[in-house]
């Protein structure tokens, strides 16, 4: 008759799955949010514009869920950017990152976040 010790280690081998009812799908991957710094190029920029740019320049694996400026300082305001990701098929927050980079009158763009939701 095997020990306890036995026992217990055979049971961390034993693979955990998901259990799934009749009422309920199993969802095994999520949604993933970004939050991300955009710095506009001077305090001459419109950022209305830009949010607008912005919002158009989102890849099509995510979705803009919310935009609002954030006082920086001596009248630079930076825009806090939040999209939702499909948190499948090998796509990265890199991609909204830099899709935000390349547009005119962005300084620069920082990934503050990324959570599963």
């Amino acid at each position: 008759m095997p020990d306890a010790i036995d026992v217990k280690s055979r049971a961390t081998f034993i693979p955990a799955r998901p259990v799934a009812s009749q009422d309920h799908e199993v969802k095994l991957m999520g949604d993933a949010a970004v939050r991300m710094r955009v710095m506009p190029e001077s305090t001459d920029v419109d950022l209305e514009k830009l949010a607008e740019d912005i919002k158009k320049a989102v890849p099509s694996f995510a979705r803009m869920h919310a935009i609002e400026q954030k006082p920086i300082a001596f009248g630079l305001k930076a825009l806090i950017v939040v999209t939702i990701m499909d948190d499948k098929g090998g796509r990265s927050p890199d991609e909204i990152e830099e899709a935000v980079r390349n547009l005119p009158g962005v300084e620069s763009v920082e990934v503050e976040e990324v959570g599963l939701i």
